[in-house]
C-alpha cells in the first residue's frame, strides 16, 4: 500500500489510520506469556526523570515490579518501576499497569535506552534503520559548559542511539555520528532550546 499525508493540514491521516487497522497484524492479547516488550522511544522529563515508551508483546507489567532490560549491558541489574502513564497528547495520567498489546509510559528505569528490549526478545523483531556515516567532533561555546553539554547529548543519544555519543576524557572531545548537515542544524536547535547550551 502507498498512502499520502499531510501532517500540517491532517489531509490523508483518516485514510492512514484505516490502512493500520487493515494491512497491520492485531496485538496479541496474552498476558499469560512471558513477559516480552521494546522500548520505541526515551524521554526526560524535568520533575520526573527519564520515561521509556514501552510496547508490551507479552505479559503484564505493574508499578514496582522489577525490569530486566536486554540492552548493550546484558549484565545490567533488574530496575523497579516507579510509575506507569499513558500519554493522550500533551496530557497524561498514572494508570499503574500495561497488559500485552498496550504502550506506555514506564519511569524508573535509569539505564534504559530506544531499542532496548524487556523480558524476553519478542518473535519479530523490527526493522534497522541505516547507521550514519558521519562522525563530528562537538565544542561548546564556552569553555565552562563542557561538562553541561557532555550530559546533554549522553541524554540525547540515549533518545536516539544512533548518534553513538562518544565522551573521549583524556582528550575532552565530544564526538556524534550524524547523517547530514541538517541533522547538524536540528541537534543545534535542540540542544539550545532545551539545555539552554551554545554548540
Amino acid at each position: 500500500p502507498v498512502l499520502s499525508i499531510c501532517a500540517k493540514t491532517g489531509a490523508g491521516c483518516g485514510e492512514l489510520l484505516d490502512a493500520i487497522l487493515e494491512y497491520l497484524p492485531p496485538s496479541i492479547q496474552n498476558n499469560s506469556a512471558p513477559l516480552s516488550g521494546i522500548i520505541y522511544k526515551v524521554d526526560h522529563d524535568p520533575a520526573m526523570g527519564k520515561a521509556a515508551h514501552i510496547r508490551l508483546f507479552g505479559g503484564t507489567l505493574r508499578n514496582r515490579d522489577a525490569v530486566p532490560v536486554q540492552g548493550a549491558d546484558e549484565s545490567a541489574e533488574p530496575e523497579k518501576i516507579t510509575q506507569i502513564r499513558r500519554f493522550y497528547g500533551a496530557k497524561s495520567h498514572d494508570i499503574g499497569e500495561i497488559h500485552s498489546g498496550d504502550i506506555g509510559a514506564v519511569y524508573g528505569l535509569s539505564q534504559a535506552k530506544t531499542g532496548d528490549m524487556i523480558g524476553l526478545p519478542p518473535l519479530e523483531r523490527a526493522c534497522h534503520l541505516a547507521v550514519p556515516l558521519l562522525q563530528v567532533q562537538v565544542y561548546p561555546e564556552k569553555e565552562e559548559q563542557l561538562s553541561s553539554l557532555v550530559t546533554a547529548l549522553r541524554e540525547l543519544s540515549e533518545e536516539d542511539p544512533l548518534l553513538d555519543f562518544l565522551w573521549l576524557p583524556e582528550e575532552r572531545e565530544l564526538h556524534l555520528k550524524i547523517t547530514g548537515v541538517i541533522q547538524l542544524e536540528i541537534l543545534s536547535e535542540l540542544i539550545q532550546e532545551r539545555y539552554g547550551l551554545a554548540a
